[in-house]
C-alpha cells in the first residue's frame, strides 16, 4: 500500500482545518440579560444553538460538539447620532439573538470611545469567533398581524402595544386603531366657541324663564375637523 502523502492531500487537510477554525455568525438563545448603564453596554449570556462540527481523523466521520455558554456578550441594540437615539428593549430568557463575530479584535477601537481613528488590535487572529456581539433577531418571525403594504410595525408582536406606520397614517395601538386622534388646539377652540355662545345667551335671557333661545346657536363641527390627519388610536 502506498503511504506517501500527496501534496493535494496536505493542501486539502490545511484548508479543512482552516475552515473549521473560522466563525462568523450563528443563532443563539438568551440565558440571562444584563442591562447596561453608566457608559457600559448591555450584555447577555447566550447559548449557541448550532453544534460545532469536527472530523474524526481515523474515520473521517463528522463529530458534533455542543458549545459551552458564552457570557457577557455585548448586545447590539440599534443606536444612532452619538447615542442620542436608540431602539432598546429587555431580552428575556429563551429570546433569540444572532451571534456575529468581528473580523478582528475591536477592543482597542472601542476603548477610544467615539474617536474616529484607526488603531492596531491587540489580538492578530482573524475570524476566530472570540469577539462576538449579540444582535436581537428572532428569525422565527413575529406572531402578530402584518401591516398593510407598504407598512412597518414597531412594538409588541401581538397586542395593542404597537405603532403601525402605513401609507400616510400612524396607528397607535395596532392595525385595529381606526379613530383619528383629536388635536388639542382644535378642541380648545371649539370649547371657546361654546363658552362664548353660552355667555351671550345667559346675558340676553337672564330675566326670562324657560328655555334659552340663542340668536347665533353653536353648531357642532364635523368630527374630522378636530382630528389629526395622520395619527389614529384606539
Amino acid at each position: 500500500m502506498d503511504r506517501h502523502v500527496a501534496l493535494e492531500e496536505v493542501v486539502q487537510s490545511g484548508n479543512d482545518s482552516l475552515r473549521a477554525s473560522l466563525y462568523l455568525s450563528c443563532p443563539a438563545g438568551v440565558l440571562a440579560y444584563h442591562p447596561g448603564g453608566s457608559g457600559k453596554p448591555s450584555t447577555a449570556d447566550v447559548q449557541p444553538l448550532v453544534m460545532d462540527v469536527r472530523t474524526d481523523l481515523d474515520t473521517g466521520a463528522p463529530v458534533f460538539e455542543a458549545w459551552s455558554p458564552i457570557y457577557q456578550v455585548p448586545v447590539a441594540w440599534p443606536c444612532f447620532c452619538g447615542g442620542a437615539f436608540a431602539i432598546q428593549g429587555v431580552l428575556q430568557p429563551a429570546d433569540m439573538v444572532t451571534l456575529e463575530a468581528f473580523d478582528m479584535d475591536p477592543t482597542t477601537a472601542f476603548a477610544q470611545g467615539r474617536s474616529i481613528k484607526a488603531i492596531a488590535p491587540n489580538d492578530f487572529r482573524r475570524l476566530g469567533g472570540n469577539y462576538y456581539r449579540a444582535v436581537p433577531t428572532d428569525l422565527l418571525g413575529p406572531s402578530g398581524p402584518a401591516p398593510s403594504a407598504p407598512g412597518l410595525v414597531i412594538g409588541q408582536t401581538a397586542g395593542t402595544g404597537q405603532i403601525v406606520f402605513g401609507a400616510g397614517v400612524l396607528q397607535a395601538g395596532g392595525p385595529t386603531a381606526v379613530n383619528f386622534v383629536a388635536i388639542a388646539a382644535l378642541v380648545q377652540a371649539e370649547f371657546a366657541k361654546i363658552a362664548a355662545t353660552l355667555a351671550v345667551g345667559a346675558a340676553t335671557v337672564a330675566s326670562v324663564p324657560g328655555p334659552v333661545v340663542f340668536a347665533s346657536p353653536y353648531l357642532a363641527p364635523a368630527a374630522a375637523s378636530l382630528a389629526s390627519t395622520v395619527l389614529k388610536s384606539l
